[in-house]
């Protein structure tokens, strides 16, 4: 194979894997939701817009209820989306935002256990991220408010010299399906 095939050959190979977030990527979609706007605080002051956060698997949530700790619990959202809330059982969480789940599991609980609960959630450890393919360190990463692109292959060293750096794909699960962009 000829040198310029053989960089020929590199440079679609490159454009064809570049780099891929896979599944935690922090770019998140807008999507509307009812309800109060969630805001965090980074460490350098910025704010965070967490309204739109959709729950997903790997996510670790606490759930507090205000005078009930029989009906608080702290764990991790199962593979299949789902966890285990003290009398209300197996629930789904995944592709639901804070205020949605919130919302439910204080319905359930005023429903049948409690009258007007108060019920605080809040995510304290997101699902890693990956960034694969043309990057100095490949691998799974950990979720930071305020997470884009730039900082997600920063934080994995950068661009090999080989990377499309125009040709950046993001893999992620929306609503249920993978989609890239």
């Amino acid at each position: 194979m000829h040198s310029i095939d053989a960089i020929r050959l590199l440079k679609q190979s490159a454009a064809v894997m570049s780099v891929v977030l896979v599944a935690a990527c922090a770019w998140i979609m807008p999507e509307e939701t009812a309800g109060p706007t969630l805001k965090v605080l980074e460490p350098k002051g910025a704010v965070a817009d967490l309204s739109s956060y959709r729950i997903h698997p790997g996510d670790a949530i606490r759930i507090s209820t205000l005078d009930h700790e029989d009906a608080s619990i702290a764990t991790v959202i199962a593979e299949d989306g789902s966890f285990e809330m003290p009398f209300l059982g197996i629930m789904t969480a995944a592709d639901k935002t804070v205020v949605e789940l919130r919302d439910e599991i204080a319905e359930g609980l005023n429903a049948q256990y409690i009258v007007d609960p108060k019920v605080n959630l809040e995510i304290t450890k997101y699902r890693p991220y990956f960034v694969l393919v043309q990057i100095v360190r490949p691998g799974s990463y950990e979720y930071q408010v305020g997470l884009d692109v730039r900082r997600a292959v920063a934080t994995s060293g950068g661009y090999t010299r080989r990377a499309d750096e125009d040709g950046i794909r993001i893999t992620r699960r929306v609503l249920g399906q993978l989609r890239t962009f």
